[in-house]
């Protein structure tokens, strides 16, 4: 055991890459063509900066490649988004990028949709340009309270995030929480793992420099304190995704 922490350890940053592909090439004998294009060197290395342990970030990829294969999150219809994409709910910002040069993802957790559909379809969608790459998450609370508090939506973006998209959740920013809202935040917080918990950030009205630190005011819409003049229209983002 001494001896292979010890190779491991040793190993360069190309050899780790091929030792994490030999660990889930029997995953990917079963996997289609788009799950093995998926799985590039790019995506072995963000596993392996976010898992450090070679084991667990097998585990974790193989089980990430057999969601995709069961999922397929690249290759989502555009009539299955149309429920989520109807109120907006959760919706990428068209065209806008943080200053980091990541898409940013606002999430209205207090808006009614006839059916959210898994989290999996927006994040999928998101996902069929290649080129992006990570993700910011505004999380909007206002308006929330335990009544209608949409607990399994956050627990599912958090959870998907981690487990599947690796080092692709630059930063979750929920603005706008209510007190009550720090309860439940103590209770999923068991939920997540550590590094996505580093990335999370509560604020109640006060939010305007938190999210500066990360995106531009000019990116920012003028309903979270930004200048962006963008209000969101149901047939122009169906538009704007299409066109991903």
């Amino acid at each position: 055991m001494e001896l292979r922490l010890t190779i491991l350890i040793k190993m360069t940053a190309p050899d780790r890459v091929s030792h994490l592909r030999a660990l889930v090439s029997e995953t990917l004998s079963k996997c289609s063509d788009d799950e093995r294009e998926w799985c590039d060197d790019q995506c072995l290395n963000r596993w392996l900066t976010g898992i450090h342990d070679m084991d667990k970030c097998a585990t974790s990829l193989n089980a990430a490649l057999l969601w995709r294969n069961q999922y397929k999150p690249h290759k989502i219809p555009d009539e299955e988004m149309a429920p989520l994409n109807k109120v907006g709910k959760i919706y990428v910002l068209p065209n806008v990028v943080d200053r980091q040069g990541h898409h940013v993802v606002i999430i209205r957790l207090c808006l009614d949709s006839a059916s959210d559909g898994p989290i999996e379809k927006c994040i999928g969608q998101y996902r069929k340009n290649k080129a992006v790459d990570k993700v910011g998450l505004i999380v909007d609370l206002h308006g929330v309270c335990i009544g209608n508090l949409d607990r399994q939506l956050v627990m599912d973006v958090l959870k998907t995030m981690q487990a599947n998209y690796v080092e692709q959740l630059a930063y979750s920013y929920m603005v706008n929480a209510p007190f009550v809202f720090n309860t439940f935040f103590k209770i999923f917080n068991v939920f997540i793992d550590d590094a996505t918990k580093a990335r999370i950030s509560v604020s109640g009205t006060e939010y305007k420099k938190m999210l500066l630190l990360k995106v531009e005011e000019s990116n920012i819409p003028k309903e979270y304190s930004g200048t962006l003049d963008y209000t969101f229209d149901s047939d122009k983002y169906h538009e704007y995704i299409k066109s991903l």
